[in-house]
């Protein structure tokens, strides 16, 4: 080859171009270093390419048509290189190599007129951090180029950002502070085809994934899986409950606790089969098969095979004249068992059907069902254990049996459905086996308490949307075991009473979301919210909460009454009051155990010395009680009250049951010197025995004078006691002193 050379292009069909691009070798032999190049036109004009860059080494040579000529049609393109690098041996060396990578034509003629975009299914709110996918499809959709360009509104608030995947550009927005921005998608080919949509980007933690993995969590039964790895994702749970009711998190920690309860759901192992558990252990034994949907007994293919321990024998269903699915067999087991599995062996011949997917029903013969062999063929009084799925079809072992595991259940009679088979019209089973023990009717279990109360929360149609997510969760979780519990036979009472309490525990902690967040809220949805907090109760709660909460009451209030209030200072004003709010009624109450303590160091001091063993025996407890209620920082205020009735109580009939005995003379008893007692004066006899002068005289139930705590509170206790065991009423005491004076103020 020599240069100067001409490459000439002509079209089968002339069309419109749009450039035509020559990609040059960058350098080496064969480098075109100059060149030219004419477009001819189905009109015959031309239009020509020389001199300037085209008269350098570039990378690429771009033949760019001009917009007088955008219309025609083109027939030829000649390409000339005239010089290029490199030295050839012989005579003449120079210009005798030549190098191109690709030259490409690049067509207008066919591309769609852009005629809209219309958006994905994208997020319209966010969190600080987050990052979100921004989708969209160039219309019409048969569109040759359907690229497009994402921008925000604002950056500081919410900033777009790209990734390549293979020949894919993915667009994606980030939430860099809280705010509202507007996110518009364009055509590349024409930017006046675009749509937007607002992005709220809101302060804080995102965890709904973390709610739906709790909530994904709760379906899995700690009967079918292996103690080691249930445990594994009953701790992922507990972690993930605990941290959302701190409300202390980070994104990190969310996705973290999030990415452990995946994590521990993947890895959960089914429990081993316990072969010692097999019921039908041979081909003669009790377990029997009661019905098909349909056999190939014309073919020998009986539903009895698959209980005759004979791999090569099987049934099938008949594909003559019932063809389709569901199929399926119904056994009786002979006995009532508490089945944990069953496993079945799928034809072992190369035939068209391997079963894909069953499901697993079970009825007892117990008097509470009423049923009987011929009503375990109905539909009526069958309970779903469950759907399985399983591989198979080419490729796939027919050698080892599946299995269908689930917790103990008591069954007498097992249909097992074939739902799915890579043959849709038949289905087939060489052998089947099933696993369990006798069973035993459990002693009897109360379930009434735990019945009413799902009953009575099930009348308060309650509404998720009404409550925060972070008392939700576990109330949901709480009243999914209730129920669970009432529909199996297998419950204990312990489990049962254990039920019932926590379903009571997160009902009574259910937190109503006073404040529940509104998307890009007006002036009339910030009046709404103050309305409705504005009168919240703030007794008892941390002071740091009710200081926010006014604090946000008042923001908002002059953010209302601020005529040139900005959407993005509404939009703060709501969040940070509805926020607010639902921490004031979230937070809660400081329980007043100011009175207990004193209480406690009198009864602490108190002689029981003579008294009955009954009132002792009672004292002792009411005082444990009372110290237990005041190191229990969870105690409520209720159980504080109850503690400080029941010890004071007690302590009123310890010091009545103290009272003089009839072994005096005269109506009054004697006087004690020095702080003595009498052993009582009667109202009929003698004087009453004059107590120690020295020492002062002990009266049962009332501590020595040199104790600390003083005279005057116990003859309060005295008077108190008399009035509260005569009204049959327990009374608090509470102690205020005042200038001069030492009083005892009571209040119920």
């Amino acid at each position: 080859m020599t240069l100067p050379t001409t490459l000439r292009f002509s079209f089968k069909e002339p069309s419109k171009l749009d450039n035509v691009q020559i990609v040059n070798r960058p350098s080496g032999n064969g480098s075109v270093a100059t060149m030219k190049a004419t477009i001819t036109f189905e009109d015959g004009t031309t239009q020509e390419f020389a001199g300037g860059d085209f008269d350098t080494r570039q990378s690429v040579y771009t033949l760019p048509v001009d917009e007088s000529n955008k219309d025609k049609l083109v027939t030829n393109v000649n390409i000339t290189p005239l010089a290029a690098a490199g030295t050839a041996a012989g005579d003449n060396p120079s210009n005798r190599m030549l190098t191109l990578r690709e030259i490409n034509f690049n067509y207008i003629t066919g591309v769609d007129e852009v005629t809209g975009v219309r958006l994905g299914d994208n997020a319209t709110s966010i969190y600080v951090g987050d990052l979100a996918p921004v989708t969209a499809t160039v219309l019409p959709d048969t569109i040759d180029f359907p690229y497009f360009t994402v921008t925000s509104s604002d950056d500081s608030i919410a900033s777009v950002t790209q990734a390549q995947s293979g020949d894919d550009v993915l667009n994606f927005v980030r939430g860099n502070a809280p705010g509202i921005v507007t996110i518009t998608v364009a055509s590349v080919l024409d930017s006046t085809k675009s749509a937007s949509y607002e992005l709220m980007v809101n302060e804080g933690v995102d965890v709904s994934a973390l709610q739906a993995a709790l909530h994904d969590a709760a379906v899995y039964s700690r009967y079918t899986y292996t103690e080691e790895s249930y445990a594994a994702l009953a701790d992922a749970v507990q972690v993930g409950t605990e941290l959302l009711a701190s409300d202390e998190y980070t994104a990190t920690d969310i996705a973290a606790a999030t990415g452990d309860i995946r994590n521990a759901i993947d890895a959960l192992v089914v429990k081993p089969l316990n072969e010692a558990n097999l019921i039908n252990t041979s081909a003669d034994t009790d377990v029997t098969v009661i019905d098909a949907t349909s056999e190939a007994g014309f073919e020998g293919n009986a539903k009895e095979n698959v209980l005759d321990y004979d791999n090569g024998t099987l049934w099938h269903s008949d594909y003559l004249h019932s063809a389709g699915l569901p199929q399926s067999l119904t056994f009786d087991l002979g006995d009532t068992y508490d089945l944990t599995d069953v496993t079945f062996l799928p034809r072992q011949s190369n035939g068209k059907t391997d079963v894909l997917e069953v499901n697993a029903y079970v009825a007892t013969n117990g008097d509470s069902e009423g049923l009987t062999r011929s009503k375990a063929q109905d539909d009526d009084g069958y309970t779903l254990l469950g759907t399985y799925t399983f591989e198979g079809g080419d490729g796939v072992s027919r050698a080892i049996f599946r299995r269908a595991s689930f917790a103990p259940t008591a069954a007498r009679y097992v249909r097992f459905e074939v739902t799915k088979d890579v043959n849709p019209t038949a289905a087939s089973l060489s052998e089947i086996r099933f696993y369990g023990t006798k069973h035993e009717e459990p002693a009897s279990v109360v379930k009434d308490d735990l019945q009413v109360l799902v009953d009575k929360i099930t009348d308060e149609n309650l509404v998720e949307s009404d409550y925060t997510a972070d008392s939700w969760t576990p109330f949901e979780n709480a009243l999914a075991d209730a129920q669970r519990l009432l529909d199996t036979d297998d419950a204990t009472q312990a489990e049962v009473d254990a039920a019932t309490t926590a379903l009571q525990a997160a009902r009574d902690e259910l937190i109503e979301d006073v404040a529940p967040p509104v998307e890009n809220p007006d002036k009339s949805a910030l009046q709404g919210l103050i309305s409705k907090v504005s009168n919240l109760s703030a007794a008892g709660k941390p002071d740091d909460v009710v200081t926010e909460y006014r604090a946000a009451l008042t923001n908002a209030l002059a953010v209302l009454a601020n005529g040139d209030a900005t959407q993005v200072q509404i939009n703060d004003a709501h969040t940070r009051l509805s926020t607010a709010a639902s921490n004031l009624v979230a937070a809660p109450v400081e329980v007043d155990k100011s009175d207990l303590q004193p209480l406690i160091d009198v009864a602490s001091n108190m002689s029981t010395e003579g008294m009955p063993a009954d009132l002792v025996t009672e004292f002792q407890d009411a005082l444990e009680n009372a110290k237990a209620a005041l190191a229990d920082d969870d105690a409520t205020e209720d159980e504080v009250n109850a503690a400080f009735v029941r010890l004071q109580k007690v302590m009123n009939e310890i010091l009545l049951a103290g009272g003089g005995t009839d072994n005096g003379d005269g109506t009054n008893g004697g006087n004690g010197d020095n702080g003595g007692y009498d052993n009582g004066g009667g109202s009929h006899g003698g004087a009453g025995n004059k107590g120690d002068t020295n020492n002062g005289g002990k009266k049962p139930g009332v501590p020595n004078t040199g104790d600390a705590t003083s005279l005057p509170l116990i003859i309060g206790i005295v008077v108190v006691g008399i009035a509260a065991v005569g009204a049959g009423i327990g009374l608090r005491l509470r102690n205020s002193r005042t200038p001069g004076k030492d009083s005892r103020h009571l209040k119920s």
